[in-house]
């Protein structure tokens, strides 16, 4: 499960101390939370770690007033106080006992402070304890109107709709009623790649899309930026991804998506529409041109082709083998001509009146009547199936 999506999960049905332990285990560092007036509201792992702050809170659930000054005095709580960014505290009082310290703002006002116990400062970690932080929160916001114009927020909302766990209908509700920028249904899922497989530039052309298209939601992931975005806006966004993405980006789309609900399941097709991008060669590929591909490799993928190849096709197969005639062949181009006898003449150059006995001949043969609408069904996919595998 995501790392996002795990917050998500607990920040709307856990409590507090479920989400700081969430945080903790997944980090693998203690984490602890406090208010604006310095008392505890949750930490994990409960018990002494022989750190000053921390022990204080285990013991006392605050922080004494000669610490809050020891830590004025060094600067320390002051370097957040503009945005919400994760910052790295290792020098002065707690030289010894580094630690990320993120402030939590609602409307401009700090609300409370969170801590991880790790001197590892990393841009990984830090973007995770910023998630954290959202989350975080989220569950001490009693509105959500600052949070949810957030970016990371956003990409959190989209982690939600993508994950494959089923969301309640009073989350969803909860989610659209205070982000004030969210699409409206009908929307597509459009799933962009970058052929060198740069994921920087997908994170750059993402925010430079935000900043331009605040209602588009979007997140990098797999190597690949995933968007969703209403319908209008899809002729606008493609122009603008093309034009700062260049020749490098391929995009596979999604049909109409009608509910969130069903974002998860447009997010494959856009994923399965881009994926057969080298087959295509192309650089935009719609889920609705590739649906018989998706067909024929789900049927490759839970049984065996020759399970689904009609009887027939193998008999006439056999019999051209047995007698070097060409039935098959004929078939297959009358097939792949929508049944039109006259194109069909025309690719295989014969005679018009060599058609009609070619015909019958497959017939008796295969013991099947092609003016059946279920075998014709049968042999179009067949023959598909076959052209595709290079057959």
């Amino acid at each position: 499960m995501e790392f996002a999506e795990m917050l998500l999960n607990e920040s709307y049905r856990g409590d507090m101390e479920s989400l700081i332990q969430t945080a903790s285990e997944y980090l693998t560092f203690p984490v602890m939370l406090v208010d604006s007036e310095y008392k505890g509201i949750a930490f994990y792992p409960k018990q002494i770690l022989n750190d000053p702050i921390w022990d204080e809170i285990y013991k006392y659930n605050r922080i004494p007033p000669n610490i809050i000054n020891q830590l004025n005095l060094d600067n320390m709580m002051q370097l957040g106080s503009v945005n919400m960014e994760p910052y790295l505290l290792n020098w002065g009082f707690l030289e010894k006992y580094p630690r990320i310290l993120m402030n939590l703002f609602d409307s401009n006002q700090c609300i409370g402070y969170l801590a991880v116990l790790t001197e590892i400062c990393t841009k990984d970690m830090l973007d995770k304890v910023k998630l954290i932080g959202i989350a975080v929160a989220l569950k001490m916001h009693r509105s959500y109107q600052v949070l949810l114009t957030s970016p990371d927020y956003k990409t959190m909302f989209l982690n939600m709709l993508l994950s494959e766990k089923r969301i309640t209908k009073s989350d969803l509700k909860a989610w659209i009623s205070y982000f004030p920028e969210c699409p409206s249904p009908p929307f597509v899922l459009i799933d962009v790649a970058q052929e060198s497989g740069r994921e920087k530039n997908l994170r750059e052309l993402q925010r430079y899309l935000s900043e331009i298209f605040p209602g588009v939601l979007s997140v990098v992931r797999e190597r690949t930026l995933i968007l969703l975005c209403q319908n209008r806006h899809f002729g606008p966004i493609m122009n603008f991804l093309e034009s700062k993405g260049g020749a490098g980006l391929s995009f596979g789309i999604s049909e109409n998506c009608k509910k969130f609900e069903d974002v998860r399941r447009h997010y494959e097709q856009s994923a399965f529409a881009l994926s057969m991008r080298s087959e295509k060669k192309e650089r935009r590929i719609f889920y609705k041109d590739v649906i018989l591909d998706y067909i024929i490799m789900t049927i490759n993928k839970y049984s065996s082709r020759e399970k689904f190849i009609h009887p027939a096709v193998l008999k006439i197969q056999n019999y051209d083998e047995e007698n070097h005639t060409q039935y098959l062949q004929t078939l297959q181009a009358y097939v792949g001509n929508l049944f039109n006898a006259s194109d069909t003449v025309k690719s295989l150059h014969i005679h018009r009146n060599t058609l009609p006995h070619r015909i019958k001949m497959i017939e008796e043969i295969g013991g099947f009547d092609l003016k059946d609408p279920a075998v014709c069904a049968v042999l179009m996919l067949n023959f598909y199936a076959m052209e595709i595998s290079g057959e």
